[in-house]
Parts: C-alpha cells; structure tokens; sequence
C-alpha cells in the first residue's frame, strides 16, 4: 500500500498561523508565519506563478494584517510585507489592498487611494477594495453631493477607471477645469473658500497623479477621447498643478498667518507688530569644518539597514529553519519585528476577526 504524501512543514505552518489569526493572535501568527517563510527558502520573482512564490506572496500579505491588527500596530512594517507580497504576486489584488491599507493607516490617505483604484481596476467586483476605497474617498472628500469637494473626488474616481465611456471622461475632465481653473477674480466668499477646500482636496487626494495616468493610460477610448476635448481639459489642469500646489500652499501660510496674528499685514484684523530689533544686526556665525573624523561618524547609512530585522525570510535555508520557539518574534532571524515590538494580545473582540489568506491547494 502507497505511503501518504506527507504534508510540507511550509503548509503546516501557514495553516497553524491562519488558525492563530482567527483567534486573535496575531503576535504569534507572525512569528509563525516567519516560520512559514524560512521553510520555502529562495522564490524567484520572476515566476509568480510558481506554487512557493505564490506561497510566498501570501505570507507576507498574511504578515502585513498581523502588523496592522496587533495591539501595538505597525503601519509601516505591514507597508513594507505588503510591497515584499506586491513584488512576488504584482497582480493579485490583495496585495494592493495591504498596502492600501497601510498607507491608510500612516495618514497617507491620498497614496492609498491610487492603490485602491488600480486594485479596482484588477478586480472591479473585490468587497474589500470597495469598501476600503469608499472610506478612503470620504476621508479625502467628503460627503456633501453639492460640494466642489465632492465634485473633484466624483471626477477624479471616474478618470481612474479607464474605460468609462467617452461622455463621461468628458464631463469630468470639464468639471475639473471649471473647479480648479475658474479664470478671473472672485469677490464671493463662499466661492472662494469652497475652491480652496476643492484645491486642498484635489492635493490631498493625489489628483495630479491621477491625471497623469489618465492621460498615459490608452484605454479602450483614447482614440475618441483625443478628439472630443477630454485630453486638452485633462492637459490643463495637469499643466496647472505645480501652480495649484504653490498657490494652495499660501493659503494654509496666510491662514497660519492669521490664527497666530503674529504678522502685520494689509487687511489682516488683529495683528499684532512684529518687535522691532534694537541695535545694529549681528552678522551670522560662522561654521566649524568638521574634522574627518566627525565626518566619517555621520555617514549616512544604507537604506537596507533599516530593514535589517526582517531580510526576507524566503531566502532562508529550508534545512536550517528553526522550529517556532515559545517567544515566536525570537526567531527565526528573518522576521519583521524585534521580539519587543508588541505586548501579548487581548481576547479577540467580539465580532468576528479577520480571515488569513489560506494556503494555495497542492497540485
């Protein structure tokens, strides 16, 4: 009688963190996981679809949720598995939506929301990505249907989708321009502030970005779109943007400028007189040359040192990886947090928890 195929310690320990995840231990599940990813040893990127590198990619993708669900959350530990798990499967849409996610937790909601869009466009159906993206939108824009804020996010949404129909791109790329490029003075105060709060949202929300891969992008009607007007709107605001940063970067310094009322200028109610220096001005210091030695101290380090805790723990020796010990973020060596990072986990809540990516069927 033929043996049972036994089961790879890789998959068991995948199984054992995904197990781990569902009760809350995300602490534990990422040492195990770690684990997980010393047993495969070396995957190549260039063959995403090989079984181990997709193995890989969901690893770290699994590792990025633990750092963003632990007690003491690591945003940019969980940003920079998901871009490892971006790098070994680039079009799986959960790698987007980890990093997506990561960014979003590091306030960086603008990044987040180009991630999102080009996770929709891989997978237009995903729940998460929708769900994420719509939170993300109202972050950045808003509510208010009525709202310039809104009308940039609305437009900007539809020119990120590719092959919306020519009408459409048109009347987004038209929408945009009489927002952000209204031409002449306004002496209504409302319209003003609403524009501004429309420049800042258009900032904020990486709008330039997404003209640019707007224009780049060739989708299914660029030939119609070329010559219906989309393109030479769309190429106004973009050529406009460097002007729009500067110009909405001096309403937040004149604004800074009135709330502290530390700045006399024409206009500005309630300023206070800057204090008049007494005496001749003194002429700047003059600065030391650092000796050689000084100078060799403060070399600046390589980028990779940062990262030092965690060098993929795929390009371990499968041979050599150590069984999971009781202080899982000990070992192996390979893993993303120091053994300090976090303390012991609280009960999971009581709604249900975050389900781990699961293992990839055997051929």
């Amino acid at each position: 009688r033929a043996m049972p195929k036994k089961v790879p310690e890789a998959e068991l320990l995948h199984s054992r963190g995904n197990t781990e995840v569902s009760r809350g231990l995300y602490r534990e599940a990422l040492g195990t996981y770690a684990a997980a990813l010393a047993e495969l040893g070396a995957v190549s990127v260039n063959r995403p679809d090989s079984p181990r590198t997709v193995r890989a990619g969901t690893l770290r993708s699994n590792r990025a949720l633990c750092c963003l669900r632990m007690e003491n959350p690591k945003p940019e530990l969980a940003l920079a598995e998901a871009e490892l798990c971006q790098e070994l499967r680039p079009d799986w849409c959960k790698g987007f939506y980890r990093k997506a996610t990561a960014l979003a937790a590091l306030d960086r909601l603008g990044e987040a929301r180009l991630v999102l869009c080009a996770a929709r466009r891989i997978s237009p159906s995903d729940p998460e990505v929708a769900v994420e993206l719509m939170t993300v939108h109202t972050k950045i824009f808003g509510l208010e249907t009525e709202s310039a804020t809104f009308r940039v996010g609305a437009a900007l949404d539809i020119l990120e989708i590719f092959d919306t129909e020519p009408e459409l791109t048109l009347a987004a790329a038209t929408d945009l321009n009489e927002i952000l490029l209204p031409g002449g003075d306004c002496d209504d105060e409302d319209a003003v502030e609403a524009r501004e709060d429309a420049l800042r949202a258009f900032v904020l929300g990486k709008g330039a970005d997404t003209l640019w891969r707007r224009q780049n992008a060739m989708g299914a009607n660029w030939k119609v779109e070329c010559g219906n007007g989309t393109m030479s709107q769309l190429g106004k605001v973009a050529k406009a943007a460097p002007q729009l940063e500067q110009e909405l970067l001096a309403i937040n310094r004149l604004a800074d400028t009135k709330e502290r009322g530390d700045e006399c200028k024409d206009g500005v109610p309630n300023c206070k007189e800057a204090p008049k220096a007494s005496g001749p001005l003194k002429p700047p210091q003059a600065v030391g040359r650092r000796s050689g030695a000084a100078r060799r101290s403060r070399k600046a380090q390589p980028l990779g040192s940062a990262f030092s805790q965690f060098a993929d723990g795929d390009e371990a020796d499968a041979k050599e990886a150590p069984v999971v010990p009781a202080d899982p973020l000990a070992k192996p060596p390979n893993q993303l947090l120091a053994a300090e990072t976090a303390a012991p986990p609280k009960p999971a809540a009581k709604d249900a928890p975050p389900v781990a990516d699961a293992p990839p069927a055997r051929a």
